[in-house]
């Protein structure tokens, strides 16, 4: 069976916890992300090309 990869994408709420964090699991590659959707778009906006930047880093991470 190969490895996979995904992600967890949450809206940023007011609670005191932000999930942000990336591991591996049998092979397998899972990301969690918090996206503040209450900021003005070009934020937003920066903030994804920022989870984009880390998912290319973390799913070319350990290829030779």
């Amino acid at each position: 069976m190969g490895n996979v990869a995904g992600m967890l994408l949450y809206a940023k709420t007011d609670e005191a916890i932000v999930p942000d964090c990336e591991f591996t699991i049998s092979g397998s590659k899972i990301m969690i992300k918090t996206l503040d959707l209450n900021l003005e778009f070009k934020r937003i906006a920066a903030q994804l090309d920022g989870i984009a930047d880390s998912v290319r880093r973390f799913s070319l991470a350990g290829i030779p």
